[in-house]
């Protein structure tokens, strides 16, 4: 009588209160990995290879925004993935938004594989060249990328620069395969993200075209006075005046005859 009972029991929450607890929930779990994601986002982005960690013992403070914890983690992810560990925030981030957005919330058993996903980035990330401030003895795909580029270099039958460029090729396209699995994408969104994209790369085209005409007219308008137009004449300045000289005087003229009779006259 007892388990006739106990299995026909009344639920202690009715379906719709159950429902919106099981929403609350898959809300709360992403919350949970957004700040997750913040904190490893926050030992990644404030490592320094002067902190005490597995491979360095030292006195000196950590400068790890999470403390000593932060810098022996952060220590332990970039020493061996080198920056694949950035892939750690993407998932944490992406699941969280997921999670709390309650879009492809079905799909998180995919997050377990998010190690191969971080694998496959550090051996892309130890195909670049490392800036000048990477002081370490790996590159930037840890230990490990260096170790795998290492075989895929040995297996291909090419000149080491060469056989870089293609494995560099090879581990991008496995990277964004693995990527779009590990988060939750499946072909709806794959196609709305490649839309997306490729109305973007036309707006962006078409505005850097825009841009050029007009840059092109307005510096064909600047030269047009200067190349194509007649110089300007300066005004010429008006002729001076010249006053009329002194009629000369002929021995035989009118003047002379007046003078005389002038001259007669006063005699």
């Amino acid at each position: 009588m007892a388990s006739w009972q106990a299995k026909h029991r009344d639920p202690l929450f009715d379906q719709s209160t159950q429902a919106a607890l099981e929403r609350r929930g898959k809300e709360a779990i992403g919350a949970g990995l957004i700040v997750l994601g913040i904190l490893v986002a926050m030992m990644l982005g404030s490592w320094s290879p002067d902190d005490p960690s597995f491979g360095s013992a030292t006195d000196a403070p950590a400068q790890n925004m999470l403390g000593g914890i932060g810098a022996m983690i952060a220590s332990a992810l970039i020493m061996i993935a080198g920056m694949g560990a950035w892939m750690l925030v993407v998932a944490a981030w992406v699941w969280g938004l997921r999670m709390m957005l309650h879009k492809g919330e079905d799909r998180l058993m995919r997050g377990i594989f998010t190690p191969i996903a971080v694998a496959l980035v550090s051996v892309y990330a130890s195909t670049l060249v490392p800036g000048p401030g990477w002081q370490q003895n790996y590159g930037l795909g840890g230990h490990f990328g260096d170790m795998v580029m290492g075989a895929m270099l040995n297996l291909l039958p090419m000149k080491a620069q060469l056989g870089i460029r293609l494995a560099a090729l090879l581990v991008a396209v496995a990277v964004v395969a693995a990527a779009a699995f590990v988060l939750g994408f499946d072909r709806t969104e794959v196609t709305a993200l490649w839309q997306r994209f490729r109305r973007g790369l036309v707006t962006a085209l078409h505005g850097t075209v825009l841009a050029g005409s007009a840059a092109a007219g307005a510096a064909q308008r600047l030269r047009k006075p200067t190349d194509g137009a007649a110089p300007r004449a300066t005004p010429a300045k008006p002729a001076a005046r010249r006053r009329p000289s002194p009629p000369e005087f002929e021995p035989g003229g009118r003047d002379a005859r007046a003078r005389a009779d002038r001259a007669g006259c006063r005699l």
